[in-house]
């Protein structure tokens, strides 16, 4: 699989609707990290010599309406990506009602709806998504490992541990700012 043949979807661009809802991969880039300044001292590949991959994932039910609306319409209790987003963001504030409601569920919250909402939004406006349809579980879940360990993207944590990652310091770094939650 090449890089630079993969298909893109951009939130302010695109109607939902041309983003198939199919199995596949997805790398999710940030076009400035500089709007992100706490990704100062992360590693990153580019998508297209331009777009730095910040997370790679795999869609084993739609790209569309479960990867999508998860990440860019989720929750933090959802969503890797958001969870770690927000403890860039250095936000805490978590909403305590549906937290206290759900805490059976380990390390499972949602930031208060005013964060969540200003997430949504700022990854619509910083964030696009690349992917490659593939609809075999086992092809998706070899090129998943394969490209995290290769990449090393910074948002990735599962699968991106090992001491050599590019990014096991900011990985690190990372781990602890998600744990920091006044809950």
């Amino acid at each position: 699989m090449n890089l630079n043949n993969m298909s893109s979807f951009n939130p302010l661009n695109n109607d939902l609707k041309v983003l198939p809802n199919s199995r596949g991969l997805y790398f999710i880039c940030i076009r400035d990290k500089k709007k992100l300044p706490l990704l100062a001292s992360a590693r990153f590949k580019k998508i297209y010599g331009r777009d730095d991959i910040l997370y790679v994932g795999i869609s084993k039910k739609g790209l569309r309406e479960r990867d999508y609306q998860n990440h860019f319409r989720g929750s933090a209790r959802i969503s890797t990506l958001r969870k770690s987003l927000g403890a860039l963001f250095g936000w805490k504030e978590v909403d305590r009602v549906r937290y206290e409601k759900e805490k059976r569920k380990k390390n499972k919250y949602y930031f208060k709806s005013e964060l969540e909402e200003k997430l949504t939004d700022w990854m619509k406006n910083n964030l696009i998504l690349f992917y490659f349809l593939e609809e075999n579980t086992n092809v998706l879940n070899d090129l998943e490992k394969y490209y995290i360990g290769e990449i090393s993207p910074p948002i990735n944590i599962l699968n991106n541990m090992h001491a050599s990652s590019l990014n096991a310091v900011f990985i690190k770094k990372l781990k602890k700012l998600r744990t920091n939650y006044n809950i």
